[in-house]
């Protein structure tokens, strides 16, 4: 429970260190929880990115850049939500 916010917390600032640490072998997390918080931090570090471009952009930036991060959060925000296995690709 703490490591999804942790995750967050870091995600807000830095998703590299938190994907460098998730992915350090281990034999007490799982895979699905590595990528689950990864997933969380990227959707943190999306966020504060659509709030910076609110507050400070211009109308026309604002739209752009407002909606490629909802577009590129929602990738996330659906891993991160995700309770079911992923089995590779069909076929």
């Amino acid at each position: 429970k703490g490591l999804y916010g942790t995750a967050v917390v870091l995600g807000l600032t830095d998703v590299d260190a938190l994907t460098v640490s998730m992915s350090t072998p281990s034999s007490e997390l799982l895979a699905t929880v590595a990528a689950r918080a990864i997933a969380a931090g990227i959707l943190a570090n999306t966020v504060v990115k659509l709030a910076i471009s609110v507050v400070a952009g211009s109308p026309r930036y604002r739209f752009v850049a407002g909606s490629i991060l909802v577009a590129m959060g929602a990738g996330p925000a659906r891993a991160a939500a995700s309770t079911t296995r992923w089995r590779g690709p069909a076929g």
